[in-house]
């Protein structure tokens, strides 16, 4: 979805499984965007330009009070894990309330926007870095032991003859120093994860899903041969001397996973996955737009086209305007949704403007889109089979 300028909704929506938000984040910058966007949430109804089909399910969720309104910058909008969770923040005047599956609750008002999530329509990886944080996972060990050159009784006997003794003791305990500073720098790492200890490495790049339960590492030996391994699997991926410059990828359900590299040979990006396949990655951002969809397929936008499993499905007027966040691609890897200036686009031909969260949900009897709006004083969800 092609950012909106200024201010508007920040989103913020859990992935669970199949469940995934969308719409990225934006600040808010000034009051007329907000009214602008108001104005349109007030005039979006049914008989707005929206079209909908009749497998579409319409559910006044509430009717907001007098008084009673969304703070388009702090309220935080999740749709929950199934079909009929959901889960959204309202203020009046001074006060905030929480409206969860049907209850309001009063909650202390949020500050600074909502907590860092997923608003991906794909799961996302995040590197950990922090120091107290990296401790939980990572193990220092001891290396192979190393020594410094001496020196011969003969060398030692030729510079005594040319340095002074106390010339002679800074020497040597430069040399201790050095010594001693090789034997500290000189470690490997492991990663203790689930339990489960994976190294020793001499260098890793540790990355972890949203809910903390898999991690992804691009970890590499003395030698500089880096491969990338991940919790779910036995597999790595073998990526020899090429040290990535993008974190690892992962499917939504985290069963497969791949790096994107540069390959030496052709200079162009490729995707290498963990069940073994190879895939160019074409456009000017390509190691950013590439990702797992429903289904393992291998998403990429290039310049103008979306391609999966390296063959081109679509064709935009401009796709370096879209982000993969707001690209829905159904589990046959066939069905293409996407969002255009805020504005729905299903596969199916359905539209629908000014979506406030929208996510794809995983039921016993298929995939389902759902999606919350606000029209006039009723906040919406709609349901539609994917």
């Amino acid at each position: 979805m092609k950012k909106l300028s200024t201010a508007l909704i920040i989103i913020c929506c859990v992935m669970n499984g199949h469940a995934q938000g969308l719409l990225n984040k934006v600040k808010a910058k000034a009051a007329q965007e907000v009214n602008k966007i108001e104005n349109a949430a007030t005039s979006n109804n049914a008989t707005s330009g929206n079209k909908l089909s009749a497998n579409v399910t319409r559910t006044v969720v509430t009717t907001l009070n007098e008084g009673e309104r969304f703070d388009y910058q702090e309220s935080c909008i999740d749709l929950g894990s199934s079909l009929n969770q959901i889960e959204f923040v309202l203020r009046s005047g001074g006060k905030c309330f929480s409206f969860k599956n049907g209850t309001r609750t009063p909650i202390p008002c949020p500050s600074g926007g909502c907590a860092s999530k997923p608003n991906c329509s794909y799961q996302v990886l995040r590197r950990v870095s922090a120091d107290e944080e990296v401790n939980k996972y990572l193990v220092k060990e001891a290396g192979t032991p190393q020594q410094m050159p001496g020196l011969s009784a003969e060398q030692l006997k030729m510079m005594e003859s040319m340095m002074t003794k106390e010339q002679i003791a800074e020497m040597k305990k430069s040399m201790a120093e050095g010594q001693k500073a090789m034997q500290e720098s000189n470690f490997m790492l492991s990663i203790n994860f689930g339990g489960k200890k994976y190294g020793p490495y001499k260098f890793i790049d540790f990355y972890l899903n949203s809910n903390n339960k898999i991690f992804c590492a691009v970890v590499g030996d003395e030698s500089y041969n880096y491969k990338v391994i991940s919790s779910v699997s036995t597999k790595s991926i073998d990526l020899k001397q090429n040290l990535p410059a993008s974190p690892p990828l992962i499917s939504p359900d985290g069963t497969e996973f791949g790096q994107v590299i540069i390959n030496p040979q052709t200079q162009q990006n490729e995707l290498l996955t963990a069940s073994g396949k190879k895939y160019t990655v074409s456009g000017t951002y390509g190691n950013q737009k590439a990702w797992f969809t429903l289904g393992n397929h291998v998403a990429n936008l290039s310049d103008t086209q979306l391609f999966l499993d390296g063959k081109a499905v679509k064709t935009f007027e401009n796709a370096m305007n879209i982000e993969p966040c707001d690209v829905f691609v159904g589990a046959d890897g066939k069905s293409v949704t996407t969002i255009v200036e805020n504005k729905i686009l299903f596969a199916d031909g359905d539209t629908y403007a000014y979506p406030m969260a929208l996510g794809i949900y995983k039921e016993a009897s298929g995939n389902f889109f759902k999606w919350l709006a606000l029209e006039g004083k009723e906040l919406v969800l709609y349901k539609k089979p994917n």
